[in-house]
């Protein structure tokens, strides 16, 4: 008989509520794509795209955001659209092996990458050592040639950084922090007082843990003022307002105005559920792409069709 681990249980009961509880389905609403042809094309010169991140971009079982976003731009997964989401610490040397890879071989011109820095950085204290690490993790994304990572030499793995000057577009989210798994608790744990304790942050510590999240989302918002191609999205404002009493997000996109309860986006106050939760999560990137795109800071020259939300 196999041996079957408490956490892998838990991990598959978890997947299957997920799936229930937010309705997974595949999208299918870019109708403009076939309806558009020329407009189709335009889009998906502005492609490929590569999504990076964890659990709440890969949406679980219910629709990836980032997936929605590429198929307004008429993108195919494994075509001209690429992910890889890591839902464990400890697996990074993958993504970047992942990252390398697509990089090399299909040239993504735009990357989404939400919550690409949670597992990593979401309960760190912001010292030398973090600052060093996030140096890593931001010149792998935004291939800095500068960094001993990013070899950009005629004979290194990232020569055509430098001989097509090739630099994507990196939409980055801010660090942000779920208060039950994060900044609640400590990193390591240490042994409870007494049995069946749990192992919260005192509030000296909490206070801690959220000035140390605060103080790597400015280094993150300095480090874009150096690099032209990073552009910093602000997940960890959104996820706030979805946390904070009453609970709602004020939703303003494509002339649609109205207010979203947290409960109506995620299915577990953490991930999107696909309807409508993913589908404005899309439409929050696509509105902050289609803004670049207005203010000529990228050079891409067509705006993103919205998802039709509730139309």
């Amino acid at each position: 008989m196999r041996r079957v681990r408490i956490a892998e249980v838990i991990l598959f009961v978890s997947l299957g509520l997920a799936a229930m509880a937010a309705g997974a389905r595949e999208y299918h609403g870019n109708s403009h794509c076939q309806a558009e042809p020329q407009l189709a094309q335009k889009l998906r010169l502005q492609g490929p795209v590569m999504a990076l991140g964890a659990s709440v971009s890969s949406g679980l079982l219910a629709d990836e955001f980032p997936e929605i976003v590429a198929k307004q731009m008429c993108l195919e997964d494994g075509r001209d659209y690429f992910y890889r989401f890591a839902y464990f610490d400890r697996v990074y040397q993958r993504t970047f092996d992942f990252m390398e890879k697509i990089y090399r071989r299909q040239r993504p011109r735009l990357v989404l990458a939400l919550d690409y820095l949670y597992h990593r950085f979401k309960r760190v204290r912001f010292n030398a050592e973090t600052r060093a690490a996030l140096d890593e993790w931001l010149a792998r994304l935004v291939l800095d040639c500068g960094h001993e990572k990013i070899d950009c030499s005629e004979h290194g793995a990232y020569s055509f950084v430098a001989e097509e000057a090739y630099r994507p577009v990196v939409i980055l989210g801010t660090v942000y922090y779920d208060n039950i798994i994060d900044c609640s608790q400590s990193r390591p744990r240490p042994r409870p007082a007494r049995k069946g304790q749990p192992d919260y942050l005192n509030r000296d510590q909490l206070y801690q843990c959220r000035r140390d999240i605060d103080a790597i989302n400015a280094y993150l918002r300095q480090k874009a003022s150096l690099y032209p191609n990073l552009f910093i999205f602000p997940v960890y404002a959104l996820y706030q307002t979805l946390r904070t009493p009453p609970y709602l997000y004020d939703y303003r996109v494509d002339g649609v105005a109205r207010s979203y309860h947290r409960d109506e986006l995620l299915f577990d106050t953490f991930h999107p559920r696909t309807d409508p939760g993913a589908l404005v999560f899309a439409n929050l990137i696509i509105d902050y792409l289609n803004g670049l795109i207005a203010r000529g800071e990228i050079d891409f020259e067509t705006p993103v069709p919205y998802v039709q939300i509730g139309r």
